[in-house]
């Protein structure tokens, strides 16, 4: 009867106010209210469902506090997970909070399906609980359950996302990506748990996702490369003009030139508007061939060599970017007044740009959720859910959520010593500080680090990570040979938090390795293996009570050398971050890495 009275605590309030007896009353609804905001529910964010979806993922929310969240790609073994829905990363979320999905209260979807613009559609989407239901879980009947599903419009989702997690309580939000049903840029302004939509951009010109996809294709990259291109970008060091077809008025605008007939765009909005994505995407590359030439010219050059015409373009596209978000983050300022500024999306994953934001100092703090991308959608799903509901409040472990990425599958040392027994290989564990794995660092061996709950997210933080000394400045070409990089790629330090003013400017506790810094000249010659060709560095800031082991390791190395931070990159080779031991022992095999610590056990080569 309780458990009912709780499920349905309007029906509830509504009795207790029509009583005659009112002191009970009053006594019932407070008790009544008490335990509504203790158990708030059961949600299950997701970020998308059907076709075209990318970076799935999913997280839950039990009784109002962050329990799980992982990326879907993670247990498939195949990047972004394109086309699928996130039952693998769903039964994690579940089995971590030991629910089933008969007990959820809410899934909360980060995507508007039901009210999207799809134009003669010949099969539309089907959005009927019981389809979704099956989609979501395939073995389990939830026909009769009492799961309520709600879709949340996917630039909401992400606002939520980034909001919601950084402990503000007022500031501006910028959500920039490809697109969100039909916005690619949107303005947000937070204030306590309230969410007000300021502006909004739509991708159809606006997209700067898609521009950055457009000339990854037209440099010859494919369209989710995008990192490379802004590793590429500072090979060019002259100054250079943005695209002539950008101007920065009221954040931002962007024009087609008319060789891009609108004919074209309206017959596009004929048919399914997932198609006319794909037609902005080849805008810009064809703008790329008005701009500098045929694509078949930069298709020949080889992308394991930095070309002056290659680097040239992409320092063009660095510079309108960071124009643009200069631009969008004094409009914010102006528009909401805030003196917070939280930045995420897919385009927040460009860190360049999020460096140079943060060296404007135009707002008193700059937050990047971890998960930036779609991924983060499942949470800020939730997370928008969790809040509009009466009286909720805040995550009772949100200062976690604000500094730690550590919310995915994880692994006992038990676990991890019972599978390398059923190996029949030779391991020995590793001291209780790391000292002996500090040590081999010091000595030039590459280590793949496993500790811990996985990262969400597509940085490697100290969790799932290949580790290498920072003074070496062969171990660029080494690490990057490992994974099959091109050999021009930077590679980022992992800092203890509290020495970053001594090699860095600006100086600040980045814990998510999403904001570059200049390096100080002083200091370069010192890491030259985490210092690229511009002289700037992605750091990440370890806080030790986040990450106990792997600060420990860092401490162990600073006190053998002097540095307090360490060459980090994914621990992966042309697949996802390694998830599980079974994953790391298999790229460890395959990858010259000289030894694979996961937990306190050392493996040699």
């Amino acid at each position: 009867m309780v458990l009912l009275m709780v499920r349905n605590c309007t029906v509830v309030f509504y009795v207790v106010k029509c009583c005659l007896l009112t002191k009970i009353c009053c006594k019932m609804t407070s008790l009544l209210k008490l335990i509504h905001i203790q158990m708030s529910g059961i949600i299950l964010g997701i970020a998308n469902l059907d076709e075209r979806s990318h970076d799935n993922a999913a997280c839950l929310i039990k009784k109002g506090r962050l329990v799980a969240q992982a990326e879907e790609e993670r247990f498939t073994r195949e990047k972004h997970a394109y086309d699928s829905m996130p039952t693998k990363a769903i039964s994690f979320c579940l089995d971590r909070a030991n629910v089933k999905g008969e007990d959820l209260d809410t899934i909360s979807v980060g995507w508007n399906l039901p009210d999207t613009l799809f134009d003669n559609v010949s099969t539309p989407i089907d959005c009927s609980r019981e389809r979704i239901l099956k989609a979501l879980f395939p073995e389990d009947d939830l026909t009769n359950s009492n799961v309520d599903i709600q879709f949340i419009p996917h630039h909401l989702a992400h606002a939520a996302s980034v909001y919601y997690s950084s402990g503000f309580k007022d500031a501006a939000i910028l959500v920039i990506d490809g697109a969100g049903e039909l916005d690619a840029t949107s303005l947000w302004k937070g204030n306590g748990k309230d969410l007000q939509l300021i502006k909004t951009w739509s991708y159809d010109p606006h997209s700067l996702g898609f521009m950055f996809e457009g000339v990854s294709q037209y440099l010859g990259f494919r369209g989710s490369d995008a990192g490379k291109v802004m590793g590429l970008a500072a090979y060019h060091q002259d100054k250079v003009p943005p695209f002539p077809n950008v101007n920065f008025n009221d954040g931002y605008n962007i024009t087609f030139t008319d060789f891009f007939k609108k004919s074209v765009l309206e017959s596009a909005r004929k048919k399914l508007h997932y198609w006319l994505m794909d037609i902005v995407v080849d805008y810009w590359t064809k703008y790329c061939e008005e701009l500098f030439g045929p694509r078949e010219k930069m298709l020949a050059l080889d992308n394991n060599i930095v070309h002056p015409q290659k680097a040239q373009v992409a320092a063009r596209l660095q510079e309108t970017l960071e124009r643009v978000v200069l631009s969008l983050a004094k409009y914010a300022k102006e528009l909401t007044g805030s003196k917070n500024l939280c930045l995420t999306g897919g385009v927040a994953l460009n860190c360049s740009a999020n460096g140079f934001l943060e060296k404007q100092a135009m707002f008193e703090s700059l937050y990047i959720n971890p998960a930036a991308g779609d991924s983060g959608v499942a949470l800020g799903s939730a997370l928008f859910t969790h809040y509009n509901l009466d009286n909720q409040p805040a995550l009772s472990n949100l200062s976690e959520l604000s500094q730690s990425p550590f919310w995915g599958p994880e692994f006992s040392d038990s676990e991890i010593k019972a599978f390398l027994e059923s190996l029949a290989i030779s391991f020995k564990e590793c001291d209780d500080d790391y000292k002996n794995v500090a040590e081999l660092i010091e000595r030039g061996q590459i280590i793949a680090w496993f500790q811990g709950a996985m990262e969400i997210g597509p940085r490697a933080l100290g969790a799932r990570s290949i580790l290498a000394d920072p003074r070496n400045p062969n171990n660029l070409a080494k690490v990057n040979k490992i994974k099959e990089r091109e050999p021009w790629r930077p590679l980022a330090p992992s800092i203890l938090h509290g020495y970053e003013a001594e090699f860095f400017t600006p100086a600040i506790c980045s814990p998510f390795m999403l904001k570059a810094a200049t390096v100080l000249g002083n200091r370069r010659s010192r890491i030259p293996a985490v210092v690229h060709t511009d002289g700037s560095s992605r750091y990440q800031s370890v806080l030790k009570e986040f990450n106990p082991r792997y600060w420990q390791l860092i401490e162990g190395f600073r006190k053998l050398t002097g540095i307090p931070l360490v060459l980090n990159t994914s621990f992966n080779h042309h697949e996802p971050i390694v998830c599980t031991p079974k994953d790391a022992y298999r790229t460890f095999q395959n990858r010259a890495i000289d030894h694979l610590v996961m937990g306190k056990y050392i493996i040699n080569k």
